[in-house]
């Protein structure tokens, strides 16, 4: 009796069922993965996100409507989060606005959003609450967007011109010199937008974003970028001695801030500077004590956070998130909100034309 030889497989339908084996083996490894961060809870399911392009076009906000979650990329300190029909951070507002209503449109990076507090912990849900026991028709819209700088929240400001604010309060943070050369922010999101808009992305985003595989890969790359742009941060706050390539970001600043000026002056909307210390930085010289002159030779008015925090005599583990994170803490952004409060009506005089049955009602 003769053994008969089993066919050889072409080369072909070897390398086909190499593939399916190592996608199979793929499947099961990234299925394994996802089940270890979901059980030991390593890892988000979800996370804010930002606009498609459909929604850019639609909404003035940069976050993805209609939001409502637990964010929890730094498990130390879940926060609660909404974002709005039009894209913005915090409770929902239409778009067209009522009469008597004043509008103030707060812009910033990370510090104006209100990054790992929750949304009434905000310095611009704090300013509205407390502007409310001046009159009811006040509200701050957070335009806050994280990593963003001016030549950013210029952008944003054009955006929002539709729902026709009255002033816009735009807040500097320490490191946002820098960021003009780290970011490029305003670029990365237009890519995102993009890659995410398109197929096969355009299908799986959604599936994916709600994955613990996911938000890991996107926290990872969240803290490196934040470790990257901190070192730089730490190194080159000083108003003394800046370097050559300092000084050019400086310039570049300046120059934005100027058209800044110049377009809300032609749209009449009166513009305040705040500037907001660093935990570094409240006690000893910063990139405050450059930007402030300049800004007031620009026309510009403007106001020293450090001065409210200071002088709370609280220490920078009460004013920030400290030892888990150096962004403002509830406490902080409380203090630099009726700092803010007490100022606003001087710059925004129809803060003084609160009727006496709306002060009333306040009551």
């Amino acid at each position: 009796m003769t053994e008969t030889t089993p066919p050889k497989l072409s080369v072909a339908r070897r390398l086909l069922l190499n593939l399916a084996t190592l996608a199979g083996g793929t499947v099961v490894a990234l299925a394994l993965a996802e089940g270890l961060l979901r059980a030991f809870h390593l890892a988000p399911t979800n996370g804010v996100f930002t606009v498609t392009e459909k929604e850019f076009r639609r909404v003035p906000g940069m976050y993805g409507p209609g939001q409502d979650l637990i964010e929890t990329h730094l498990r130390a300190l879940p926060h609660h989060v909404t974002i709005d029909s039009l894209g913005y951070r915090g409770a929902d507002f239409p778009r067209e606005k009522p009469a008597h209503e004043v509008r103030v449109l707060f812009l910033g990076d990370s510090f104006a959003y209100g990054d790992l507090v929750d949304n009434e912990k905000t310095l611009p849900a704090q300013l509205e609450t407390m502007l409310h026991s001046r009159c009811s028709n006040v509200r701050v819209i957070n335009g806050g967007l994280h990593g963003t700088t001016v030549t950013d929240q210029i952008k944003l400001a054009r955006r929002a011109l539709t729902l026709k604010p009255d002033f816009v309060l735009l807040m500097f943070y320490e490191n946002d010199v820098n960021d003009i050369a780290q970011s490029g922010q305003w670029g990365q999101l237009a890519a995102n937008r993009a890659a995410k808009s398109r197929f096969p992305l355009s299908w799986l985003y959604p599936i994916l974003r709600r994955t613990a595989l996911w938000n890991f890969a996107l926290v990872s790359v969240m803290v490196h970028k934040s470790q990257s742009r901190q070192q730089v941060f730490v190194h080159d706050v000083a108003p003394i001695n800046a370097t050559a390539a300092q000084n050019r970001l400086r310039a570049i600043y300046l120059d934005t801030l100027r058209q800044f000026r110049a377009e809300m002056a032609a749209a009449s909307i009166p513009m305040l500077l705040l500037t907001f210390p660093a935990d570094q930085t409240l006690f000893q010289g910063s990139q405050a004590d450059w930007l402030i002159p300049e800004a007031r030779r620009l026309g510009i008015a403007t106001l020293d956070g450090r001065e409210p925090l200071v002088a709370s005599k609280l220490s920078v583990k009460d004013l920030y998130l400290l030892p888990y994170d150096r962004h403002a803490s509830p406490a902080g952004y409380r203090i630099m909100a009726q700092f803010l409060a007490d100022r606003l009506p001087h710059y925004l005089p129809q803060l003084n034309h609160c009727s006496t049955a709306e002060t009333a009602h306040n009551q």
